[in-house]
């Protein structure tokens, strides 16, 4: 794995996420009052692979992918389609939870990842 970007560009190459949300595959933040449902993906920590010989040659990146839908069902999908796209070259951490937004009437749940980052 290169950088977020790329994480960005898997959830973008999905066609099945990119039927439920076109190019809202942010990095970053979400621009206000844009469209959902989207996805967002942002860098949690970096953290280096401490060597005794050297500098590091990669780094353990832990990214949020946030969802978000009008809907409670289309959020968990989007969500969960995002996860078993990314499965196959991150480690999933953790999941949730399921969030309301009253004031933008709209569903969201988080998933953290992890990856390494060659330098």
């Amino acid at each position: 794995m290169k950088s977020e970007a790329d994480i960005v560009q898997m959830l973008r190459d999905n066609p099945t996420i990119s039927g439920m949300v076109g190019e809202r595959v942010y990095a970053e933040l979400r621009a206000q009052g844009d469209a959902a449902p989207a996805l967002t993906v942002e860098l949690l920590s970096g953290t280096p692979a401490n060597m005794l010989d050297g500098r590091p040659k990669v780094d353990r990146r832990i990214i949020i992918v946030t969802a978000y839908a009008k809907d409670r069902p289309t959020v968990k999908t989007l969500a969960y389609n995002a996860r078993d796209t990314l499965e196959l070259t991150c480690h999933l951490l953790q999941e949730g939870p399921v969030d309301y937004d009253p004031d933008k009437k709209e569903w969201s749940i988080g998933l953290e990842f992890s990856f390494w980052q060659g330098r």
